[in-house]
């Protein structure tokens, strides 16, 4: 009984680690450029932001949405 709750939960882990890749690789690498009429050197506003989730995991996804060419949006998934 106590190999198998070994064996599971190294299981888990292994999950929950593959979870946490794809969770990253949905974060967003690059901004848009706001406005977006002007050169990345001369932009207004600059987007950033830090991942640091409690545990293996996060629960939260966001993303900066070009509403126009002088508003941005921002969107975000609990």
């Amino acid at each position: 009984m106590a190999e198998e709750l070994r064996v599971r939960n190294e299981q888990m882990e292994a999950d929950l680690n593959i979870a946490r890749e794809v969770q990253l690789a949905l974060m967003p690498r690059t901004y848009p450029t706001f406005p977006a009429y002007v050169g990345p050197g001369q932009r207004y506003l600059r987007f950033s932001h830090v991942y640091r989730p409690c545990r293996t995991l996060g629960g939260d996804f966001f993303s900066v949405l070009p509403v126009s060419g002088t508003r941005r949006g921002s969107s975000c998934v609990t």
